[in-house]
């Protein structure tokens, strides 16, 4: 088995283990955590991993700042069993709004993998704890709302949403010594919770499930393709019984390629996601959103890793968004779940990306990644920040 095969093969698992049990494609992002030299471990004994990230967007004359902080740790419990933990917390600042801080709700998963022949079948369970922020004033709710936009794309995009379950199942394939197939079905149940003091009663989300299929053909020991799709499905959320919002189906697309230039690496990625129409309670009718509230887009990015010492190694990259038109709700007001006296409408954003992103390694084991991204277009802003990994 060629090098890169095998290396392919344990980032598609781990992609995959990320995208079932953390449901998204920004955790996608950690699929190139290595896994260490042994092709035969599946999980880190231990791996803990310590982060803090400044975040500045500028759209028009609205200014928001996050700040992040956050601890993960994954783990080995036996050869083929895993468990992952995660907490974060965040402050952010939105125009002249005050200042919210909070803990981030923890996140917990635990994963099998079983190898039979030429197949692995992945098992996992996820869990949020509902240790974040929640039942917020309406200063502070006002202040908060913008870190799930994602076209923001903060690190923390909420401090809570309740009480999370999510099973899944995947299943991996090498059809050949260079191709590589997988499916897996993520679902997710979601309990109740109370964002804001300005509710009539707990905001209960509506379940979700998804399912997602991949590739991935190593051409030669130095080049891969891969692509995969990711369709997901949404439950009504309800006040009380009553039905006040209802997700539009949404479907991922993604392709990618990967070339090693010597000791050098090289990727070129490119996302597709279409959004369907969301319905919202109006006048106890459920209308049809006139702008979508998750907008769609496609995101295209380049990364180049150059190995300048074995020390020490850096990324650059570059990357175009697009997103759909969408809306920003500035201010909340009045008992009702939806109704607002200030939605700023956004057009069609386009969004241009550098990054520089260096990793100095202070042992075998022990490295410090930074992360300096700089953004522009229709949305500017920056990214600063520096964390610790260690594999123990």
């Amino acid at each position: 088995m060629t090098a890169i095969r095998e290396m392919g093969i344990r980032a598609y698992i781990s992609g995959l283990l990320i995208i079932l049990l953390c449901g998204g494609l920004q955790a996608a992002r950690a699929q190139t955590t290595s896994l260490g030299t042994d092709p035969s471990r599946t999980f880190p004994p231990v791996s803990i991993s310590m982060s803090g990230l400044y975040q500045s967007r500028t759209y028009e004359n609205t200014d928001i700042y996050e700040m992040s902080s956050g601890v993960s740790a994954r783990m080995q419990l036996m050869p083929n069993l895993g468990a992952t933990l995660a907490i974060y917390q965040a402050t952010v600042e939105h125009d002249s709004l005050q200042r919210i801080s909070g803990l981030a709700d923890i996140r917990v998963a635990i994963t099998y993998v079983a190898r039979l022949n030429r197949s692995r079948i992945i098992a996992g369970v996820a869990s949020n704890l509902p240790t974040g922020k929640s039942y917020l004033s309406r200063w502070a709710y006002d202040a908060s709302f913008p870190m799930g936009l994602s076209h923001y794309d903060f690190s923390v995009p909420f401090f809570s949403q309740g009480t999370t379950i999510s099973p899944s199942l995947g299943w991996v394939y090498s059809a050949s010594p260079s191709f590589v197939i997988g499916l897996g079905a993520n679902y997710r149940l979601r309990g109740s919770y109370e964002p804001h003091r300005q509710l009539p009663g707990k905001y209960e989300w509506g379940n979700e499930l998804s399912f997602s299929a991949n590739a991935e053909w190593n051409a030669s020991p130095t080049f891969s393709l891969n692509g995969g799709i990711i369709f997901t499905l949404y439950d009504a959320d309800k006040i009380e019984d009553v039905i006040v919002y209802t997700a539009g189906n949404r479907v991922v697309l993604q392709v990618g390629l990967f070339k090693k230039l010597g000791r050098n690496d090289l990727w070129l990625d490119a996302v597709y996601r279409n959004v369907g129409t969301n319905q919202i309670l109006f006048n106890s009718s459920l209308l049809d959103e006139p702008v979508k509230a998750t907008p769609g887009g496609a995101r295209v990015s380049l990364r180049y890793r150059l190995r300048v010492h074995r020390i020490f190694r850096a990324t650059f990259g570059a990357s175009a968004r697009h997103y759909t038109d969408t809306f920003e709700i500035q201010a909340f007001r009045g008992p009702e779940l939806i109704r607002f006296d200030a939605i700023r409408n956004l057009d069609q954003l386009d969004v241009f990306s550098v990054s520089f992103n260096p990793e100095i390694s202070l042992a075998p084991s022990l490295t410090i990644p930074i992360q300096l991204d700089y953004f522009m277009g229709d949305l500017e802003g920056f990214n600063a920040g520096v964390g610790l990994t260690a594999i123990l």
